[in-house]
């Protein structure tokens, strides 16, 4: 998504907004004014009014921005308050953020601390009257004068002025140039894309005085999750809600930030382009950054079969139906694809979001260049598989005795390794298998019988014990005193 941008102030004299709209403009950033280093004495930019009303009849939508002189947070908020105040009359016809610009010389020197707390007061005073907030600045302010981390609840407005933004920090608009030429203007001109569908935004949530059409206008309604849907913990639950947030974000023509996200916080370097395909980071994304999952949980992947791998190594993945398995996903599971001309592992990856009456419901990056839901047939071809991550102890405790049953026939139903000594056991269950060695648990043996060093012990057979070890009635005590511990794959 590249919306087509300007942005004006008294500098541009006197505009022919109609020439504007017809050249392809789509928005325009009208600057309202400019602040004082204590925040009291805002002047208006004296075109504010012509281009706001100007631009609005020749259909051109409108975003607000204000230059900052602030010196204190407290100076910054001040200036919010007298923004608020004068862009009220145009409540509910304001269709992009108001910024916070911040990129005067004399504020340099404030420090990263001040400066930051600076946008935060701004952005959080208007946020408080009802409008979409973003901040602008350019390249040099957000790696050398913010603490960008502190600011990722905001929206970015970068200025860069080159062919392609190269900075690693996410942005929903970019100032490209400041040398434009747009006709109805007369000399140069700031131009602008924005990667997000503002307008649609702000209307969705009842922002900037949008509050009748505050329905959303092309998400569909979440489907009623079912009744027979499986308990499911509440990871899970917020797993798949993170998922449902980020539905309609569009990349690579968005802001990029799950591409920008894995090459700066996963691999440390910029070495993904822009263009790369973007489904496993979507998950990653998802999972490692939003919903908190642990690394050595999910591992954080950009190739579907590399992530398919390391699930597989766990023993936490599950073959489809279709390639013979007999596992029904959990909501927040992942699912693995593959090409169906292709004899690839995995070409494409997705979370579930619910199973229903054999009827795949996911939640998927990348697809159409977007994050959208799609529906499969349990049975199809297209599906190789699915991880089931240990995202917290199951419902274990409460299933029944033919669903525990169940879920060790699976377990069993796939194809396993054979383990001929306790160290070549994965990690994950070294302690579970020795306490159930020492146990007599496994092989129907007795402490005294069994040889660590001398397993010859199945994988489906092992595992299925220790899912058996999390569940068993009460008149039924285990082989020895030898406590079990917790179950952690």
């Amino acid at each position: 998504m590249n919306i087509k941008g300007i942005d004006v102030s008294v500098w541009q004299g006197k505009i022919d907004w109609k020439k504007v709209k017809a050249s392809g403009i789509v928005f325009a950033m009208i600057r309202v004014g400019y602040g004082s280093s204590q925040g009291n004495d805002c002047k208006m930019d004296t075109y504010f009014k012509a281009n706001v009303e100007g631009a609005l009849a020749a259909g051109v939508e409108v975003g607000i921005y204000f230059y900052s002189y602030a010196k204190s947070a407290q100076a910054a908020a001040r200036e919010a308050a007298w923004v608020v105040e004068q862009i009220a009359p145009y409540k509910g016809r304001i269709l992009y953020p108001v910024a916070y610009d911040l990129e005067d010389s004399k504020q340099t020197g404030l420090g990263r601390d001040v400066l930051t707390a600076m946008v935060t007061a701004f952005c959080t005073t208007i946020e408080a009257a009802g409008y979409y907030a973003s901040f602008y600045c350019n390249t040099n302010w957000c790696k050398n004068m913010l603490n960008m981390d502190d600011l990722k609840g905001f929206d970015l407005w970068l200025a860069q002025w080159a062919s392609q933004p190269t900075t690693a920090y996410s942005f929903g608009m970019w100032q490209r140039s400041s040398s434009g030429s747009v006709a109805g203007i007369n000399g140069r001109v700031d131009l602008d894309v924005a990667y997000k569908d503002y307008a649609a935004i702000i209307k969705r949530a009842g922002l900037n005085g949008y509050k009748e059409t505050a329905q959303p206008e092309k998400e569909p309604e979440k489907p009623a999750q079912p009744t027979e849907a499986p308990d499911v913990n509440d990871t899970r639950k917020k797993i798949v809600q993170k998922a449902i947030g980020e539905l309609g974000v569009c990349e690579p023509t968005g802001d990029d930030k799950y591409i920008r996200w894995y090459n700066t916080e996963v691999l440390k370097t910029w070495s993904l382009p822009l263009d790369a395909a973007w489904c496993a980071m979507w998950v990653s994304y998802v999972t490692n950054y939003l919903a908190g999952i642990a690394r050595d949980i999910v591992k954080p992947y950009c190739g579907c079969s590399t992530g398919m791998a390391f699930f597989k190594a766990q023993g936490v993945f599950h073959p489809s139906a279709a390639c013979g398995g007999t596992y029904t996903p959990l909501p927040a599971d992942i699912v693995f694809f593959k090409d169906k001309k292709s004899t690839a592992e995995s070409t494409h990856t997705g979370l579930v979001e619910y199973a229903k009456d054999g009827v795949l419901h996911t939640i998927e990056g990348n697809t159409s260049n977007a994050v959208k839901r799609r529906q499969y047939d349990l049975n199809d071809t297209y599906i190789v598989g699915y991880a089931a991550p240990d995202y917290g102890k199951e419902n274990i405790d409460s299933m029944t005795k033919a669903e525990l049953k169940q879920m060790i026939r699976e377990v069993i139903a796939e194809d396993n390794p054979t383990y001929a000594d306790l160290k070549d056991v994965p990690a994950y269950w070294q302690e579970q298998a020795k306490a159930l060695l020492d146990a007599g648990a496994v092989n129907g043996g007795t402490p005294a019988d069994v040889n660590p060093t001398d397993l010859n012990l199945r994988h489906e057979t092992l595992k299925a014990v220790i899912i058996a070890s999390l569940y068993h009635d009460a008149n039924t005590p285990p082989k020895s005193d030898h406590k079990i511990p917790p179950f952690r794959r």
